[in-house]
């Protein structure tokens, strides 16, 4: 009887260690399976990343580029602008503080006039023109 209690009991642990053996099996290629897919997942998820990178590098090179290229348009027209308002500040003592009055201008322009009326009236020497007959 202990004979066969030892042989009951070995045939037990026989079938404990085979049942044991394919759950493991069965976990082991579970876990394979999903480290093959996480493995797989991965790499294509680095490879979206890493184009992804260089895009972004270059857009970057391109806005540097943009950038720089603004700053020496911008360094132009400031200089360009100060330029004009050099100009702009020589030209103003002729223009607003002319402190001439109404009629001193009036009188400037009638002074004018006959000047130009006595020019043409010298190159007119036949007198044809209505200003240089009187």
């Amino acid at each position: 009887q202990q004979s066969l209690g030892i042989v009951t009991m070995m045939e037990v642990v026989r079938d404990d260690f085979k049942r044991t053996e394919l759950d493991t099996q069965e976990e082991e290629d579970a876990a394979q399976e999903e480290f093959t897919k996480f493995k797989l997942a991965s790499k294509e998820d680095i490879a979206g990343k890493e184009t992804k990178k260089e895009l972004c590098e270059e857009d970057q090179k391109t806005t540097e580029n943009d950038l720089e290229s603004k700053k020496a348009e911008l360094t132009k027209t400031v200089a360009s602008m100060d330029a004009a308002l050099e100009a702009l500040e020589e030209l103003k003592p002729q223009c607003v503080d002319n402190v001439m009055s109404y009629e001193e201008r009036v009188a400037k322009r009638d002074k004018e006039i006959k000047a130009l009326e006595t020019a043409m009236c010298t190159l007119d020497p036949d007198k044809k023109e209505k200003a240089c007959k009187d």
